[in-house]
């Protein structure tokens, strides 16, 4: 089954809606864990669609490439192969880190990509599950959506994303303390409880809306970077609080913090009070940071969750 983007326009589009059908130029992600279930579905014509895990067709003019992502898997492949050949008679056939230069031309320039393989091609699919938590009746409470988008990230809310190597929690712009407190907790419950066998050791990654990496947004589909200005929204929920808010790198917690704190205190047994021990780094300055770590925090948070931790605790700072 393949499935594009766009149809016909009707009345709930507005007055100025029209017809969108099949463009000349166009990408299909091919997922699926067996022939029964693979299908193709349009993304955004952007190298930022691709996904280590998949296959993808990339149809122009003028080629028909068929991209092999590492991680997917056999059944995927054949299907890549089947919409390709129907597309051309001699369709071309690129692995994930050996495409041509035509290749990224094509699709506006080489970008960055989710490019975790979180599944192995025996190994059983858990699609990612994603959870609103809301506290608007006076209670937590946690509810599924399924069949999600970026447009189901409710900005008054904490939102939980099962990604099987981690547990990401997302914090809306307009949630509350309650919210932010409570999602941890919740997260590792969650994994305590869920019916299929869980490393108890998965990652939680704290992360804010507008500011979400790859390894998040390559479980929605198409991801428009455009949808929220992160300056705005959060100058719009500091003056609706009535409090300043700090925008860092997007993984920090529900902790205040101003200034920066020496290393030989982050490190040591005895912590400051406004200090979440969990996140220990980003209260050192861009100097200690550089010098303890080894490199600038836009890289360390660039790496996979696994290896900032190990690099934490390498550093005492864990």
């Amino acid at each position: 089954m393949t499935i594009f983007q766009g149809g016909r326009s009707s009345a709930f589009d507005g007055d100025e809606a029209v017809d969108v059908g099949i463009p000349t130029s166009y990408l299909l992600q091919v997922k699926g864990s067996s022939q029964l279930n693979c299908k193709a579905i349009q993304e955004d014509f952007s190298a930022s669609s691709l996904n280590t895990n998949d296959c993808f067709v990339l149809v122009t003019p003028d080629d028909v490439i068929v991209w092999y992502g590492k991680g997917s898997t056999g059944d995927e492949r054949e299907m890549a192969k089947t919409i390709a050949l129907g597309k051309s008679g001699d369709p071309e056939f690129m692995f994930e880190g050996q495409e041509k230069k035509h290749f990224w031309e094509a699709l506006g320039g080489k970008q960055q990509y989710f490019d975790e393989k979180v599944l192995k091609q025996d190994e059983e699919i858990n699609p990612p599950r994603l959870f609103q938590l809301s506290n608007a009746s006076g209670n937590i409470s946690v509810e599924e959506i399924v069949e999600f988008g970026q447009v189901d990230l409710i900005e008054e809310d904490v939102m939980l994303l099962d990604a099987s190597h981690t547990i990401f929690a997302w914090f809306g712009v307009l949630s509350n303390k309650q919210e932010q407190n409570e999602c941890v907790r919740i997260a590792k419950e969650y994994l305590e409880s869920c019916p299929n066998e869980r490393d108890g050791d998965t990652p939680i990654m704290l992360i804010k809306q507008g500011l979400e990496p790859p390894t998040f947004t390559g479980h929605f589909g198409a991801w428009d970077e455009d949808k929220w200005n992160v300056e705005e929204i959060y100058a719009q929920a500091a003056e609706a609080n009535n409090a300043p808010v700090e925008v860092t790198n997007g993984f920090s917690t529900g902790y205040s913090h101003s200034g920066s704190i020496p290393y030989s205190v982050l490190s040591g047994e005895e912590l400051p009070e406004n200090v979440d021990p969990s996140k220990k780094e980003e209260y050192l300055s861009d100097a200690d940071f550089q010098q303890v770590m080894g490199m600038e925090k836009e890289e360390f948070y660039g790496l996979p969750a696994w290896k900032q931790t190990n690099l934490k605790k390498s550093k005492n700072l864990f």
